[in-house]
């Protein structure tokens, strides 16, 4: 009896060795893929990073000046959510801004565009010259985890200013024009509720599951589930959680003048899920960072 359970304890140890070796490695690619309003683009570069867990396509999008729009540059993520979470088709959800310039105002540089890839990690790196002030943003995912990671990384080490850096998120799904929501949000250290007033975040937080009370799978099949931000808070020199009664929750960071690294994931799913069943989801893969 004791002989045939070693070996039953064995052979699931060969099998979940087996599984992480001939798991496929993280991949990076250029890829084609539909964009709204084709014609007001003057430019724009599609990236997929995909591992076994999940697949995000982000978009970098350069837009002619039209009308009233001197044009601009947006970062769109399009999947794994359909439409809702950080994706959206037809909006950013990351902006930064240095000083007084905001990246929407750039004018992107694609051809030096890089993307990296090994048996461990694969991204994309994508230079931004805010009036001669160099910030490199990378975007990755890990072999075994179905995080998308980010850093911004200033590579000169010099004071740059005033450095804030804005996510937004739309939680579950659009509930009309005089909507009722319930939002909240679970950090490391506490349970948020919706308010009308912004909200200091504290370094214990860590991380935010933002979800709605009210409205979630599988009681309302229209709704995808919670979303995920983390973010790494040594470089932070404020940060606000804006979870209003309304569609778009946003969550923004000032940075250190003179900040080395700033360290951020996100995840959301492609598959409905509960507040509970996302919760225990990523709280399998969350990790701190460093």
């Amino acid at each position: 009896m004791m002989k045939r359970r070693a070996n039953l304890i064995c052979l699931l140890a060969f099998m979940v060795k087996a599984t992480v070796l001939f798991a496929a490695p993280p991949q990076s690619e250029i890829i084609s893929y539909p964009i709204y309003k084709p014609e007001t683009v003057a430019d724009s570069r599609c990236v997929s990073l995909s591992n076994d867990l999940n697949r995000y396509v982000l978009k970098f999008i350069e837009f002619h000046p039209g009308g009233r729009n001197p044009g601009s540059f947006e970062i769109r993520l399009r999947e794994p959510s359909v439409y809702y979470s950080f994706s959206r088709p037809i909006s950013d959800f990351i902006n930064l801004q240095v000083d007084s310039l905001p990246m929407r105002k750039l004018s992107p540089d694609f051809k030096a565009m890089t993307l990296f890839q090994d048996e461990q990690q694969a991204g994309v790196t994508m230079p931004l010259n805010f009036g001669g002030k160099r910030i490199l943003l990378h975007f990755y995912v890990r072999s075994g985890s179905p995080f998308l990671f980010g850093r911004i990384e200033n590579p000169s080490g010099k004071e740059l200013g005033c450095v804030q850096v804005v996510f937004k998120a739309c939680i579950l799904k659009f509930a009309g024009h005089k909507p009722v929501y319930q939002r909240q949000a679970q950090s490391a250290a506490r349970q948020l509720s919706q308010q009308p007033e912004p909200q200091n975040l504290q370094p214990d937080d860590q991380y935010l599951i933002l979800a709605d009370e009210k409205i979630q799978p599988p009681a309302d099949p229209d709704a995808v589930g919670p979303c995920l931000l983390q973010w790494s808070h040594a470089e932070v020199q404020k940060g606000t959680l804006k979870l209003q009664n309304q569609y778009q929750t946003r969550i923004e960071f000032e940075l250190k003048s003179a900040f080395q690294k700033f360290e951020f994931a996100l995840l959301e799913s492609k598959r409905p899920r509960s507040n509970q069943e996302f919760y225990n989801y990523a709280k399998e893969f969350l990790k701190p960072f460093p």
